[in-house]
């Protein structure tokens, strides 16, 4: 019998949100937004409604194991996986999907990342719904979900709709890297091409087949192993298998050389919360255009434009600054121009070799 599965990635370091985002408490365990759950919890939320809770799977570094327990009572130890090493997206997909085709040979799955935002969450779930009946009516199918950009982003993947094939789902004509901004212009006065979400539907049998096809040496690590995993064995073994699977990611492993991909188009009110100034569509901004969290005795004097990330208890004054990132955590601090939030990621590699 076939049954629907879910995992969600919540693997990452997040190292734009530095510093509420740290090594040791990546961005998917904060509550970034001020809402009182995590980003892990909302995603986890999300799909209880569309998959039965014990068929969701966290996958995780081994390293957050606790944290994922933690912020996530209600789940069992076998719900959550955990990598021994970072290898990227293609092979934890892998391993997830070797670990419910053992258990259901029949059943589909979905993937998503544990630190994206989805608001619309009714549009949300139709097209989940949507995605896992094609899946099931034709598991030949890999099905991913395209955002209906709105605006000519630089920092996403885009997809290209083909032909339809039944209502709601396209065939994928064309995957398209991070453009430049002239490409991307153009792609969103097209109409055609959607921002790659991150979010996958697959036959639990159909990918194994893929890997097989397209990523022969690491399907054959794990198939060298296959009868030790869900059993006592598959920690040991998984400890000197997985490091030496390839560092790629699922799109370039599989979705990009596979010709028989879908894209279900939404408009969900999704972000993948990519940076600090993301918050500002998401979090109400006061009437000089400052988006703060957090601190609930302030005071801002001539100051717009500003990501403020405070703690709560803390008295704040701010007084004649624009367009700045301020972000105070108990062990760090950030200060930094809006228009440089590209390079934080650089400045804390050389914050680090200090």
């Amino acid at each position: 019998m076939s049954e629907n599965y879910c995992v969600i990635m919540a693997g990452g370091v997040g190292s734009r949100f530095w510093p509420a985002s740290t090594a040791e408490k990546p961005k998917q365990f904060l509550d970034i937004l001020g809402t009182g759950r995590t980003l892990l919890q909302q995603t986890f939320d999300r799909f209880t409604p569309i998959i039965k809770e014990e068929n969701i799977l966290v996958l995780t570094n081994e390293n957050y194991k606790d944290l994922v327990q933690e912020q996530l009572p209600g789940l069992t130890p076998g719900q959550i996986i955990c990598e021994p090493a970072r290898r990227n997206t293609a092979p934890c997909i892998l391993y997830a999907a070797v670990k419910i085709w053992k258990k259901n040979p029949e059943a589909s799955f979905v993937v998503a990342p544990a630190d994206h935002l989805i608001t619309n969450t009714q549009e949300f779930n139709n097209a989940i719904h949507l995605g896992m009946n094609a899946c099931k009516n034709d598991p030949t199918k890999s099905i991913t979900l395209g955002i209906k950009p709105w605006h000519a982003a630089t920092g996403f993947g885009y997809i290209k709709r083909g032909d339809i094939s039944q209502e709601g789902v396209y065939q994928v004509e064309q995957f398209t890297e991070k453009p430049v901004l002239g490409v991307a212009k153009e792609m969103l006065k097209s109409e055609n091409y959607y921002w790659n979400s991150g979010l996958f539907i697959w036959n639990t049998k159909r990918l194994m087949h893929l890997y097989e096809d397209l990523q022969p040496q690491m399907f054959k690590l794990f198939k060298d192993d296959l009868s030790a995993f869900n059993t006592p064995k598959e920690k040991e073994v998984l400890k000197i298998l997985y490091p030496k699977c390839q560092d790629i990611s699922v799109d370039y492993a599989i979705l990009e050389q596979d010709n028989n991909v879908f894209v279900i188009p939404g408009d969900f009110g999704w972000s993948d919360l990519g940076s600090w100034s993301s918050l500002k569509d998401h979090v109400l901004s006061d009437d000089q255009d400052n988006t703060i969290i957090g601190s609930q005795h302030k005071l801002m004097k001539d100051s717009s434009n500003n990501i403020i990330v405070l703690p709560k208890e803390k008295r704040t004054l701010i007084a004649g600054l624009s367009n700045f990132i301020v972000v105070d955590t108990e062990e760090s601090l950030l200060i930094c121009p809006i228009e440089h939030e590209q390079d934080i990621k650089s400045y804390l590699k050389e914050l680090k070799h200090q």
